[in-house]
């Protein structure tokens, strides 16, 4: 969604500035948008703005602006520098490991919105055991890929999740705790009462009321 976001808004700054030229590049050949956009048509996207910002994305793609060239189905193999400031990418069609043609395409500008994990070199040194799917801590991460398994295909609903329990908070590391965003590592369903919720976990833990 983060990509999605970036190509609506310079698909609109193409508009106000003719000869802007926006590649978007997306791994997947057919992105698997159309649940969601499905979903946002009938009005039943619980983020009735995601579901709008899904139906752009899918015009996008589709060619619905001249200033955008989506080139699904491809991958950055490297950049280079170019003359004037600029930077070369070799864009390689994405064929799972084979053998595929490339192309160079030359740009101002590169926008890297391929996902998030937060920074762990701060706690590297200690006994943090993470998740190797998400990144996050283990006991939390445990509990948010049950709850998207138990949620089905679609995933968890980031508006129906409560509390996970202060005892997922709790790590090797005697009173360490990672809470926020990072706590979640690469899971895309955090909300800021999440984190609060785990700020007043935490507090129960340290005054004893917790496992």
């Amino acid at each position: 969604h983060s990509a999605q976001t970036a190509a609506r808004e310079l698909a609109r700054l193409a508009e106000d500035r003719p000869g802007t030229q926006v590649i978007w590049v997306l791994r997947n050949p057919a992105p698997a948008w159309a649940q969601e956009a499905a979903e946002a048509e009938l009005g039943e996207d619980a983020l009735p703005e995601r579901g709008r910002l899904v139906l752009e994305a899918g015009r996008l793609v589709r060619g619905a602006a001249p200033g955008v060239d989506a080139r699904p189905g491809r991958v950055v193999d490297a950049l280079a520098p170019a003359a004037g400031g600029a930077l070369e990418a070799t864009l390689r069609l994405h064929r799972n490991g084979r053998q595929a043609e490339r192309e160079i395409v030359e740009v101002d500008r590169i926008l890297s919105l391929t996902g998030f994990v937060g920074d762990h070199h701060l706690y590297r040194q200690l006994q943090v055991h993470e998740c190797y799917a998400t990144s996050g801590p283990m006991k939390l991460a445990a509990a948010l890929l049950g709850e998207s398994g138990a949620a089905g295909a679609g995933g968890a609903d980031c508006l129906a999740q409560g509390g996970h329990g202060p005892e997922t908070l709790v790590n090797p590391e005697p009173d360490f705790f990672v809470l926020g965003s990072k706590s979640y590592g690469r899971t895309t369903t955090f909300l800021m009462r999440q984190g609060w919720q785990q700020v007043d976990d935490v507090f129960a833990l340290l005054n004893g009321g917790g496992s």
